[in-house]
């Protein structure tokens, strides 16, 4: 008898534990493939043997797979959520009013990172702090989003003179108030606590 494998490659992705399953799993499949022919060289061969080929055997022991274990969060949201709970805020509106409607989401940054600094003298807030202490206290005035507020403050930056600065070596980057950006949002409040005219 000869029996000769041509071409024949295996490539399998596992660990050391795993290694003797797999040795395992891949001698019982390569010795299936081997019982029809010793059948015929001891005269045992019928033709309803060579219809029915044996079951695949599993390559991997069901009862030793593993869950994939999940991804810790990103450090970027870590630090966003744990920073904007760490922030003690309370607006006072008969100081600083409060955002309306109508105001951009850029005047509703502006303004909140202005209330901020004055309330906690927290002066640097992240995209994430802004949108959750906005959201969370402000959601009658219409709620904000990470990507606009991102966007919006951006765009200050380059504005001339600009109205805001950022911080992209600390992580998450950080947005803050320049000189102009705290005349406008106290432009900001002096229009909303203005009396609406008829």
């Amino acid at each position: 008898m000869k029996l000769k494998l041509q071409g024949f490659e295996l490539e399998i992705e596992g660990n050391r534990e795993d290694a003797s399953v797999i040795g395992k799993s891949i001698g019982d499949q390569i010795s299936g493939m081997l019982s029809p022919s010793l059948n015929i060289v001891e005269g045992e061969y019928t033709a309803s043997q060579s219809k029915a080929a044996p079951p695949p055997l599993p390559l991997f022991d069901e009862a030793r797979k593993r869950k994939i274990p999940r991804r810790p969060r990103s450090p970027s949201a870590a630090t966003e959520s744990n920073g904007a709970n760490a922030i003690d805020f309370r607006n006072d509106p008969a100081k600083f009013a409060t955002p309306t409607q109508q105001w951009s989401t850029a005047d509703k940054a502006v303004w909140l990172l202005y209330v901020v600094k004055e309330v906690s003298q927290a002066s640097e807030l992240s995209t994430g702090q802004i949108v959750k202490i906005f959201n969370t206290h402000f959601r009658q005035a219409k709620t904000i989003t990470s990507s606009n507020v991102s966007r919006d403050l951006g765009r200050l930056k380059i504005t001339s003179p600009s109205l805001v600065g950022e911080d992209p070596t600390k992580t998450p980057a950080v947005w803050f108030l320049t000189d102009e950006g705290i005349r406008k949002a106290q432009t900001l409040i002096a229009e909303a606590k203005a009396p609406a005219t008829a």
